[in-house]
């Protein structure tokens, strides 16, 4: 059965890590490091993803440890930058940055 857009949610993150078999670690925005994957239309247009691009991920509602990305963010100026202090300090405090 297909998810709906109701089931999942899509959050923002940047890649810390890459893994064997195209998976990622992913630092979120909100400050929880989660592992992803590429979507199929990710792998079949050959978009890479390096360890520094931000990425969107989309979670399912039952298991928010393990994300699909499903887009790769071009954008230099995005919700990491700029428009939250406490998060901008634990971004700039990270180590792997």
């Amino acid at each position: 059965m297909p998810a709906s857009s109701k089931d999942t949610e899509v959050k923002e993150g940047q890649v810390i890590e890459a893994l064997p078999s195209a998976t990622f670690r992913i630092l979120l925005t909100d400050g929880r490091e989660v592992s992803g994957y590429l979507s199929g239309k990710m792998r079949v247009n050959y978009i890479k993803v390096l360890v520094g691009d931000k990425v969107l991920v989309e979670f399912s509602r039952y298991d928010d440890s393990r994300g699909r990305i499903i887009k790769r963010i071009y954008n230099k100026r995005s919700k990491f930058i700029g428009n939250n202090p406490v998060r901008d300090a634990l971004f700039a405090s990270a180590s792997y940055f």
